[in-house]
């Protein structure tokens, strides 16, 4: 159609038509605006067809009852009442269709829009984004992009929560009956937050140290989650210090009010000085 620049009809070997076919064919194509892609001349009929009946209004669905049609093929097939198109929503399936050169290049150019040989690669994926980027797509094709994109994005969402959340982790650096030493690696938000947590319900009875250099990120339930660990300490009598603060995390500290409630005698900038504070007798910061 495109290179030839002319109109095809393309159908399944067994479809069956009416009598009257070749010229109700001709007519309804020359009765189309110029800007037509695609006719649809017949579809799964165990399925429904929606149409446009009330365009602008409504979609009508339609379904026949295909063991009865199948015993009337002599009667379709002589009927000679003037046929009329609709505008279509969605069908099952065709038998036969009709393709103008204006449709079959947007149908080329939506065919080269798949990415076909993206699925090629999903095995180098894991099995979440695998299904993210197969359920996006079916839904592009069988119901609408808006709901495509809708499902992808909230999915998306869903993955990388729980990616992060599963690539932050927390190390026991030292431990002793007196002093904990925990170092903390990746982003800690509201889907990591059982980390700490879990630390208020194993505390030492002298000192517990955090080390946050490895900590890019923390959301205002991480700082509370710290807020309230810091509670908790004070309640038990433990010195709660935190070392190897970054700039973001700072931040989100220091609005949240958590910085103003930690000493700043327990505030350090690296590791080996908390260490060295922790074992140092000293004055417990703890009202």
């Amino acid at each position: 159609a495109i290179e030839s620049q002319t109109i095809l009809c393309i159908a399944e070997d067994d479809a069956i038509f009416r009598g009257d076919f070749p010229q109700a064919h001709g007519r309804l194509l020359d009765a189309l605006p110029k800007n037509w892609d695609v006719v649809i001349w017949g579809w799964n009929f165990d399925h429904l067809i929606s149409l446009l009946f009330m365009e602008g209004v409504s979609p009508a669905n339609v379904h026949c009852d295909q063991d009865q049609m199948r015993q009337s093929i002599e009667t379709f097939q002589a009927l000679r009442d003037a046929p009329h198109l609709m505008r279509l929503a969605m069908c099952w399936g065709t038998v036969c269709y009709s393709i103008s050169p204006k449709g079959a290049s947007r149908l080329k150019v939506a065919w080269n829009m798949g990415e076909w040989r993206a699925f090629s690669q999903l095995q180098k994926f894991r099995l979440p984004y695998r299904s993210t980027f197969i359920a996006v797509f079916l839904l592009t094709v069988l119901v609408d992009l808006t709901v495509a994109v809708e499902v992808g994005l909230i999915s998306a969402c869903l993955t990388f929560i729980y990616r992060i959340s599963s690539l932050t982790r927390s190390e026991r650096v030292s431990e002793s009956p007196t002093v904990q030493v925990h170092r903390l690696y990746g982003a800690l938000f509201f889907g990591a937050v059982q980390l700490i947590e879990d630390m208020e319900l194993h505390l030492p009875t002298d000192t517990l140290v955090l080390d946050l250099k490895n900590v890019i990120y923390v959301d205002s339930t991480g700082a509370d989650a710290l807020h309230s660990l810091l509670r908790k300490c004070r309640e038990r009598r433990v010195r709660l210090m935190l070392a190897g603060v970054s700039h973001q995390p700072r931040d989100i500290f220091q609005r949240t009010g958590l910085l103003s409630a930690l000493p700043a005698c327990d505030l350090f900038d690296a590791m080996s000085q908390a260490l060295a504070a922790a074992q140092a007798p000293a004055v417990p910061s703890v009202v």
